[in-house]
């Protein structure tokens, strides 16, 4: 326990404790996501992803759903798993490593099991690999609600730039060669002559992609919005999808 006081003298305390990690199963469900095997089946004939053995880099992400139990109980956490690839570099094998909710371990198995990483080389030749994986799932502690009392309060709307030129992607020539489709997710905000002067990536669909949107997006311009006759910076989404077609 810590206390401590601020600078008109209130004492606060800070209590930390270490919880006993309690895993239960839900009926019929294999916790190790691998046929029940031990570690040492696991990770028999694969290189272990430790010292300077770096992990594949990942090419295509699934993001896990949030489990509708765990979010009625507010339940957050970290689901921390043993990821096999095969020479492919599919996920063949997950095993759980950690975990402290049965739901949340779930869906971290059934969402990883859809990645795919390059394939892993050793002296020319393609490798399973082993490697660690962790999946954090959190909730967003009632931003939601506040922004939607502010916009029943009769604040005023965020405005919605008007987009007057716009550069399509090019498609990265690895995501092309992987066969990667997908979304990214981003916000943006401009300048008062409608430039885009800031880009942040909140959700991608494969970290390839990512670079591609990004450069296409900070060429964009838009309307310039005004409020009370001054010119302001916007902050908006979007969203640039790549296709085959």
């Amino acid at each position: 326990v810590f206390g401590f006081a601020d600078k008109q003298g209130k004492p606060y305390f800070l209590s930390l404790g270490i919880a006993k990690q309690v895993f239960a199963e839900p009926a019929g469900f294999d916790v190790g996501g691998a046929g029940g095997i031990s570690f040492e089946e696991l990770e028999r004939g694969a290189i272990k992803a430790v010292g300077e053995t770096k992990p594949p880099e990942l090419l295509n992400k699934v993001d896990p759903l949030y489990p509708e139990l765990a979010r009625r109980a507010r339940v957050e956490g970290v689901v921390i798993l043993n990821v096999r690839t095969d020479e492919d570099g599919r996920v063949d094998q997950v095993k759980v490593a950690k975990s402290m909710d049965p739901h949340l371990t779930r869906s971290a198995i059934e969402a990883v099991k859809q990645w795919r990483y390059e394939p892993f080389y050793s002296r020319g030749r393609r490798y399973p690999i082993l490697f660690t994986v962790t999946v954090r799932f959190q909730l967003s502690h009632g931003l939601d609600n506040n922004v939607r009392g502010k916009e029943q309060e009769g604040t005023t709307p965020p405005l919605k730039p008007e987009i007057i030129f716009q550069v399509d992607p090019v498609y990265p020539e690895r995501a092309l060669r992987a066969g990667i489709e997908g979304i990214v997710m981003m916000r943006i905000r401009t300048d008062i002559e409608g430039k885009v002067d800031s880009v942040e990536v909140l959700r991608s669909d494969s970290t390839l992609l990512n670079q591609a949107a990004i450069d296409a997006v900070q060429q964009w311009r838009y309307k310039p919005q005004y409020r009370k006759g001054i010119s302001i910076p916007i902050v908006t989404m979007v969203a640039v999808k790549f296709r085959f077609d």
